[in-house]
Parts: structure tokens; sequence; C-alpha cells
């Protein structure tokens, strides 16, 4: 069981993640230990394939929240459309991040109950202004100052040569003028410059826009895994009593 700092700070509550189980008496003992911790909430990723192992969180009463969906493609010379996009300047921060805080309304954050819908909101906005203050290798804008379509932020892995897309995000309005396929395609140019072969990119099963999206842009599905979220029930005592 491993703490998410990052993610308990930003909620305000006490977050983490697990490991997928292998036998009942797995679960049984982090449920046990997260009960002991003061834990809020859980965490699991399992492969879409393993059938066992999510009958082993259900039965805990873990709830599937969100199928992860992760696409690859090579990034090898291709006609792309990079015309209109240039490099996040701080004129454009509050205006992405507004986009940001409206855009990301399918995932797994947003499946949950539990999760406030203006802490929502605001994950994602933090996620873009810090991906602007250096969190991210990059964010591409499309569109002038002033009058942003959407944005790409990108992350490079020097070691093994490949990239992925952190957010991506059309604003409303530019929404369905073909706005997202000129940030894919300026996103892997980029890479490409960058002398990375792939790019890789995540988006919700519920999300049938974005799979579509990637798919024109010649992505292949490269893993599928769900994401389960456990709320364990306190412990007797309080925090108060074992600080």
């Amino acid at each position: 069981m491993r703490t998410l700092d990052w993610d308990s700070r930003f909620f305000g509550l006490r977050i983490a993640q697990v490991d997928p189980p292998s036998a009942e008496q797995d679960v049984a003992e982090f449920l046990a230990a997260a009960r002991e911790q003061y834990v809020d909430c859980l965490f699991c990723l399992v492969r879409a394939d393993a059938l066992a192992q999510q009958w082993l969180l259900e039965s805990a009463g873990f709830v599937a929240r969100d199928l992860r969906l992760e696409f690859h493609r090579s990034v090898s010379p291709i006609a792309t459309d990079e015309s209109g996009l240039r490099r996040w300047i701080p004129g454009d921060v509050d205006s992405l991040a507004r986009t940001a805080a409206t855009a990301f309304h399918a995932t797994r954050y947003a499946a949950d109950p539990h999760f406030p819908r203006d802490a929502v909101a605001r994950l994602y906005e933090t996620w873009l202004r810090n991906s602007c203050a250096g969190f991210a290798d990059e964010v591409l804008v499309l569109g002038p100052p002033g009058a942003a379509q959407g944005f790409v932020t990108l992350h490079v892995d020097a070691s093994r040569r490949e990239a992925r897309i952190g957010l991506i995000a059309v604003a409303g309005a530019s929404r369905g003028s073909g706005a997202g396929r000129r940030l894919v395609e300026g996103a892997m140019a980029w890479v490409r410059r960058r002398d990375c072969h792939d790019l890789c990119v995540v988006t919700q099963g519920s999300n049938v826009a974005a799979q579509r999206l990637y798919q024109r842009c010649g992505f292949v599905t490269h893993s599928a895994k769900i994401w389960y979220h456990a709320w364990p029930a306190p412990a007797a005592t309080t925090r108060e009593d074992h600080p």
C-alpha cells in the first residue's frame, strides 16, 4: 500500500494505492491496514482481462470507476497540420485553466461521488497550471493569444525515446471544428523533432469521442485496465485518538 501524497494533499483526504490482489487474504489485509492507518480512499488498477482479481476486489466492496485505455503510435515522418499551434505564454494560463476545469467530466474522479465536483474541476485546472510551471516538458496551444481553442501537454522519456500526452482539451466553442486533430498532429510533430519514436495517450472507456480521435490519427490500443476505488470504513477510534 503506497500513500499518494499529492492526491492526499489536494483533496484533503488520505489516499493510497494497492497492487492487484491474488487471493482473498490480500484484500482483507490491505483493507485492515487502510483502516488502521486511517486511509480514506484506496485505488487499485487491474487489467481488464484479470477477471479473478476484479471479482476479489468487487467482493470486498471496491467499485469500478473507470476503464483506462492507453493508445500508442509511431511518430515516423508523416504529413501533419501544425498551423496555428504555438508554445504557451503566461497570458494564456487563466484561459487554458478555465478550459481544463470544464473539459474532464468523464474521469474516474468525476465518476466517484465521494469526490466533490468543485474539487474535481480544480484538480484539472491545477494540473494545467502546474504543467505550464514546469511539470510538463511542453504545453502547446492552438489559436492566437486571447483566443485559444485548446491545448495539449507533453512529457518526454528520453531514455526510452518515448513521449506521452498528459492533458489535451478543446475549448467548448471550438469542439467539433477539427481542433482536437490539429492538437494531436501538432503533438506528434513536436515529439518527432525531439528524436522520440513513439507517442502514447490515455483516455477513458466512456470517452468515445477521444477514442475516435486517436484512432483517426493512427493510434492503436496498447492496454485496457480498470480503476477500482474503495472507501474503507473508519476504525473504531478516531484520528484524534491516534494522530
